[in-house]
């Protein structure tokens, strides 16, 4: 299976070591069946035996010893791949290109790196006990061939026909698990539909109604699947246990009929049978828990490689600036193109673009829905990489060595913008500074800053603008960017966003870009440029 296959080759314990102490946990609790069986027959000779009382002691103490340790260790070692897994998988997100990004489905990426390493840890503990199990039961059916080779031969015939059965039984409940998992994530799609247009189903009966009824559909058919699942588990359960019957009955009435066997053999055989109910039902049991975790590992490997197609082939190094900090901010655009496509809708295609925006200056840029302003603000930051011409900043070309140097000297407030809870590397900041900026942005009375975080962002979206706007005074960079700020701020903010905010950043030399369409504002701008069909117009 595709998860086992996976944690055997991320597995950084010694497999020597694990080997060893799993055949010693296997081996001491075949002993310990033994010794019983042994102490058994001999106190209906004479009494109870001290050396196999010993004997018994020794074996359950390194059994317990044992177990412990492979238990433990394989469950912390499944733990630390899942999380290695998971770590990856964010740091795929992170450094991958935005055009490639956006193909993917948002909610896809997130319940896939969020759910399903839960799952697997979950179903963790399960299978590392099937495993186990499984290596208990080779060492008891050594020790029945010991017994009686005869005996080993017919009861691994009759359990190598059951298993057969078994494991074809069980491909159909895999493909059930996988289409349940399927049906499930539908469900899920639909509740992000209610939530996410939530005020559009107010607004509408009939939508709201239809919706309803679509996720009260998908969730029927997805009860159903699991019901379906549920009535398979239980028979493979009842199969498994059927299975015994037909061990013990092979041990009892077909092993003496092809061989001359002592009856205290006979009656140690089947207690060695009846030990084996115990790992064969967990093996049984986990084999719905390792589809599911198996199914959860498909998940997880197939987003890393979708994300391994989207991420540069080096990923830079942290540390890495390819350019001092002290430059001449000055952003240029050099026939920069950039030919956006995705499934199902037609390429559109920004450029190609001559534009140059330096220190001190104010620069709008206007232009209808469509016409790309959204595009080459991606393209200007080096989110999005030109296709042909060039991106530069302070004389310095946008590039793979130079993308996170750029992108360090560039703040950006999208009109899709994401406002985080905590400062995230603004590292230590003046309480003194942070409280002008709350009262000059009149949003002192609605939150503050404890420690690195916003005691609450739960505000209207003018003023989590604000906050954002906080945020990016408190980062000082050299170039800074609006997209539709002032749309949702009240009229008298609006005014102080055009003739104080930024001609206060005019003046302390930052590149300013502002994408408005506030026509009664237009005078503030050094220079205007106007976005059409893909293309930049003075």
């Amino acid at each position: 299976m595709l998860i086992v296959t996976t944690l055997r080759r991320e597995n950084s314990i010694p497999p020597s070591r694990m080997a060893f102490m799993m055949c010693l946990a296997g081996g001491t609790n075949a002993l310990i069946l033994s010794t019983i069986n042994a102490a058994a027959q001999h106190a209906g000779q004479g009494g109870p035996d001290l050396h196999l009382l010993i004997m018994f002691c020794l074996c359950l103490a390194v059994y317990i010893i044992t177990q412990r340790y492979v238990m433990s260790v394989a469950m912390c070692e499944i733990e630390r791949i899942v999380n290695d897994l998971r770590i990856r998988l964010i740091e795929k997100v992170r450094h991958s290109e935005l055009a490639r990004i956006e193909r993917l489905v948002p909610s896809d990426v997130l319940t896939t790196i969020a759910k399903e390493p839960v799952a697997i840890s979950n179903l963790a503990p399960g299978f590392v006990a099937a495993g186990q199990a499984s290596l208990l039961l080779l060492f008891v059916t050594g020790y029945v061939a010991y017994l009686s080779l005869t005996a080993l031969v017919l009861t691994a015939m009759a359990a190598f026909f059951a298993v057969s059965i078994f494991l074809r039984r069980s491909e159909r409940l895999r493909q059930r698990l996988r289409q349940t998992a399927a049906q499930d994530a539908e469900v899920f799609d639909g509740l992000d539909d209610l939530l996410s247009g939530f005020k559009e189903v107010k607004m509408s009966r009939a939508r709201g109604a239809a919706l309803a009824q679509t996720i009260e559909h998908l969730s029927a058919e997805a009860t159903g699947l699991k019901q379906e699942t549920a009535r398979g588990s239980a028979g493979e359960f009842v199969f498994a246990q059927s299975t015994f019957y037909l061990l013990l009955a092979t041990v009892v009435f077909a092993v003496p009929a092809f061989s001359t066997v002592a009856s205290s053999d006979l009656v140690k055989i089947t207690t060695a049978i009846l030990f084996l109910i115990g790992p064969i039902s967990m093996i049984v049991q986990a084999i719905p828990s390792l589809a599911t975790a198996n199914a959860s590992m498909e998940r997880l490997l197939g987003l890393d490689a979708q994300l391994s197609s989207a991420a540069p082939t080096s990923m830079p190094a942290e540390a890495e600036d390819a350019r001092p900090p002290a430059v001449q901010p000055e952003l240029r655009l050099e026939g920069a193109t950039f030919t956006y496509s995705n499934a199902g809708s037609e390429a559109f295609t920004v450029g190609p673009i001559d534009f140059v925006a330096r220190p001190g200056e104010i620069v709008f840029i206007t232009g209808g829905n469509g016409s790309g302003k959204t595009t080459l603000m991606k393209l200007m930051v080096g989110l999005y990489r030109p296709d042909s011409g060039r991106v530069l900043l302070g004389g310095t070309p946008f590039s793979t060595a130079t993308e996170a140097w750029i992108r360090d000297q560039i703040s950006i407030i999208f009109s899709d913008f994401h406002l985080f809870r905590r400062l995230y590397g603004l590292g230590e900041q003046d309480p003194d500074r942070i409280a002008e900026l709350l009262r000059y942005m009149q949003l002192d009375q609605k939150t503050t800053i404890r420690g690195d975080s916003f005691t609450t962002i739960n505000l209207s979206t003018g003023q989590r603008k604000r906050l954002a706007m906080i945020v990016t005074l408190l980062e000082d960079k050299p170039v800074v960017i609006f997209d539709e700020w002032a749309a949702d701020q009240d009229p008298s903010f609006r005014r102080k966003f055009y003739e104080e905010i930024l001609p206060g950043l005019k003046a302390r030399g930052k590149v300013v870009i502002c994408v408005t369409h506030d026509d009664r504002y237009f005078d503030v701008a050094d220079h205007r440029f106007k976005m059409e069909f893909g293309r930049m117009v003075a």
